[in-house]
């Protein structure tokens, strides 16, 4: 298995393309759209802008989909719901569809639309994400980053990731080998170490320090999203 991990969405070679691609956002469009998903949403539809996620809803009757998102961190004006994965619960996105656009992490998604497989990972589905990865012989982590820079909780799950499937020396990449060495040097204290990252501190500071909590439970939410046709779903995984 070759393993790779892009520190930021940027455009992935034909080999990568034709393997098994992850998305990752810790904090927090994976998390949240892994929550929405198994708490009984249809389907997710990434959107780039906001713009384009008020043209996807359009087609819906209120009680079929619902708008969520944020820019900058907080709820966009006039969205039903912003990016905190509590506020998708069973009540509000259940039977739903989601139309989802966020600051990093939709737009991650949207990048790599064109691979053969693309997964959503995150601390919470972290074992079934790599139970399912380990007979790929391609796999490349993609996280989202924030505004263009390296996303230090990105980085630590894609070393979470790297860990399960070559516990021993593999066919790494460099960015994959320095991302396994950063989560082995953290594991035992992964909270204490991601509350300091910049971005953590920046939703402590907007009120959301309960979705960094809820961020870091490891595989609290054993699913397996993926992404196709445009929509992010549960289900028969892509073949």
């Amino acid at each position: 298995m070759h393993l790779d991990v892009m520190t930021v969405p940027g455009q992935l070679s034909p080999e990568a393309e034709a393997g098994a691609v992850v998305v990752i956002d810790i904090f927090r469009a994976t998390t949240t759209i892994v929550t929405a998903l198994a708490n009984g949403a249809r389907f997710v539809l990434p959107a780039a802008d906001v713009e384009q996620a008020i043209r996807l809803y359009e087609p819906y009757d209120d009680s079929e989909a619902i708008l969520g998102g944020e820019r900058e961190g907080v709820k966009i004006q006039g969205f039903h719901l912003g990016n905190s994965p509590a506020e998708y619960s069973p009540e509000r996105v259940s039977d739903r569809v989601v139309v989802f656009t966020t600051t990093n992490g939709t737009k991650a998604l949207i990048a790599c639309r064109n691979a053969e497989k693309v997964f959503l990972g995150c601390f919470l589905n972290l074992s079934r994400l790599a139970e399912q990865l380990r007979s790929e012989q391609t796999v490349t982590v993609v996280c989202a980053g924030a505004n263009g820079g390296m996303s230090l909780e990105d980085m630590v799950c894609a070393g979470g990731i790297v860990a399960k499937l070559a516990p021993k020396a593999g066919d790494l990449s460099d960015s994959a080998m320095a991302a396994r060495l950063l989560f082995r040097s953290v594991r035992t204290r992964l909270a204490e170490f991601l509350y300091s990252s910049g971005h953590a501190r920046e939703l402590a500071r907007l009120g959301f320090k309960s979705d960094i909590e809820q961020a870091l439970r490891l595989d609290s939410v054993p699913v397996l999203p993926h992404f196709s046709e445009n929509r992010v779903r549960l289900g028969a995984e892509p073949s």
